[in-house]
Formats: structure tokens, C-alpha cells, sequence
């Protein structure tokens, strides 16, 4: 479970990578009883903060954007109120209940934002065990196997030709571009 755990980790904190399929990570959390916009603002924030290396002023930035969305409902993150943080390599984007407030564009805040649910000292470690339980399952090895079949198949779609261009000429003259058909290269 430990190297699974990690495993899962690891994947989710993968944000711009060349080799990942999404370049973001996002946690959805909604509110499971009323609470007031500091009380939440300042929770997540400081759970963020042990685990990120930047300035206190970059936490203070997420801790804002987080305040002003619930302040623009009442005050109040009721129960049912949904906080988005889309993370990628640009930072934090933070909505609530669908409506963008803003992002907090500092370097490595994402990854200590997605530690904050996902690290060893995770916040709630039923989230790790639900995860890896659902991804376990036959459906989401199926669907696994599905995605990864599919980017195969885009990647051999979309790969250039190799080989000497007059010999792909000479066995299928379609896989040459008219245009270059024109050139010197060819002729």
C-alpha cells in the first residue's frame, strides 16, 4: 500500500511534464458543513505552507484568492459549496463553485498543494485509500489500458516518416507532401 500510495504521489505532482497525459492535477473538495471564509481560507493555506519552500507571501496570495471567492458567497463556504485548485507547473488556480478567482502563480506551490492531500502526512488518508481502491478495480485497469492504447495510436498517427525520402517515394508516393514533391530533395 505504501509504494502505491507514493506511486499515486508521484503521478499526481507530474504537473507540465512532457511525458504526462494531464498537465494538471485537481482537488475538489466540497464542504461537508458550514464554515466561515477564514476558518477555510486559512486551514488550507496553512496546510499548504508546511509543505511549501516559497515566501509566506505567495501562501498569503492562495489564502486571498481562497477568502474572496467564499466572501463573494455571503461569507460562508455552506455545505455543498465546491473549491476547485487546478495544479499545474504555473501555480494554483482556485474557483469556487465554478467561478475562476484566480491563480497563485508561484514556483513548486502546486506540487506542495497536491502533498497536502497526497504526501505521507496527508490531510485525509481515506482520500489516498479511496483513490488507489477505484484505480485498482478491473474498470479502471480497463480504462487504463484503453487510454494507453490510445495515445499509442495518436503517437503512431502523428510520427514523421523515417527513412530515405526517394525510397518512401518510390513504395508510396502519398506519404510525400506535394510541396516537397517540388524540391530539390526529391527530384
Amino acid at each position: 500500500r505504501r509504494e502505491a500510495a507514493l506511486a499515486l504521489r508521484n503521478a499526481a505532482r507530474t504537473l507540465g511534464t512532457f511525458d504526462s497525459f494531464s498537465p494538471t492535477t485537481s482537488i475538489v473538495l466540497e464542504m461537508a458543513f458550514k464554515a466561515d471564509a477564514k476558518t477555510v481560507a486559512e486551514a488550507i493555506a496553512e496546510s499548504v505552507k508546511l509543505r511549501y519552500g516559497g515566501s509566506s507571501s505567495d501562501i498569503q496570495e492562495l489564502e486571498s484568492l481562497i477568502f474572496e471567492g467564499i466572501k463573494k458567497k455571503g461569507g460562508q463556504a455552506t455545505k455543498g459549496t465546491v473549491l476547485r485548485f487546478d495544479c499545474s507547473e504555473d501555480g494554483v488556480n482556485v474557483s469556487v463553485d465554478g467561478i475562476l478567482q484566480g491563480m497563485a502563480k508561484f514556483n513548486d506551490m502546486a506540487s506542495a498543494f497536491v502533498d497536502v492531500y497526497m504526501d505521507e502526512k496527508a490531510v485525509s488518508p481515506t482520500l489516498i485509500d479511496s483513490c488507489l481502491d477505484a484505480w485498482r478495480g478491473k474498470e479502471a485497469q480497463e480504462l487504463s489500458a484503453s487510454l494507453l492504447e490510445q495515445h499509442i495510436n495518436s503517437m503512431k498517427a502523428t510520427s514523421q516518416p523515417r527513412g530515405d525520402p526517394r525510397l518512401r517515394l518510390k513504395s508510396d508516393p502519398s506519404s510525400i507532401p506535394l510541396s516537397s514533391l517540388l524540391s530539390n530533395h526529391y527530384l
